[in-house]
């Protein structure tokens, strides 16, 4: 693991994800892979509800890691990685809400429970969401606009505190490849630095699943 991505979710962590790997940081683990390994549910789970697990064998694969699941546990893989550099991916709390509220939030809420008997696997992929982002990490108030924002604010500082400022890049996709190829020692790309997973992408994309 050469990088851990602290930063939560909808704050451009797909188009980081494949800008890591344009860059030779692959494969990089990302809330999209569950949806490949649906039996890595049970890791999670278990990681979720306190229970030991083994970091070092279940990201033996992977270079890099970014967003949900694994952003809420950056402190642990410090432990683990303590050569790792870490990215926090950052924007204006009050557009990360509205992003996440139509998009993460939305979703999670209108899978219907009479699914789980048709798609087990998205359900517990939903069941996941549902417990570690939308209960653990906001109380069960994500409705609650500014409590979830103050929650986002926070756990940015957290990482801010917790990690050494020259291990840390604190990085909005906008800025594209310059900070982020400086911070990792890497050339530029000639290609333009990607944009992928929007928020109507993931409409587009919700509204298949359910369909």
């Amino acid at each position: 693991m050469k990088i851990i991505g602290a930063g939560l979710g909808r704050t451009g962590t797909s188009s980081l994800k494949v800008a890591l790997e344009m860059l030779g940081f692959a494969p990089c683990y990302h809330m999209d892979v569950l949806g490949e390994h649906p039996d890595h549910v049970d890791f999670w789970l278990a990681a979720a509800a306190g229970q030991p697990v083994d970091w070092r064998s279940f990201f033996a694969a992977y270079a890099a890691t970014l967003d949900w699941p694994a952003c809420d546990y950056y402190q642990a893989l410090l432990v683990f990685y303590p050569d790792a550099k870490v990215i926090l991916t950052v924007r204006d709390g009050d557009k990360w809400y509205d992003s996440m509220y139509e998009t993460i939030y939305s979703y999670n809420n209108s899978f219907p429970s009479w699914a789980k008997a048709v798609a087990p696997q998205a359900a517990r992929l939903v069941h996941l969401r549902q417990l570690q982002i939308l209960q653990a990490k906001f109380n069960d108030q994500f409705e609650n606009r500014q409590h979830a924002i103050d929650i986002f604010n926070a756990h940015n500082e957290a990482v801010k505190q917790t990690v050494p400022a020259h291990r840390l890049l604190l990085f909005e996709v906008q800025q594209g490849w310059e900070p982020l190829c400086e911070f990792l020692e890497r050339p530029t790309p000639t290609e333009p630095f990607p944009h992928v997973n929007d928020r109507k992408q993931f409409q587009r994309f919700g509204k298949w699943a359910k369909k």
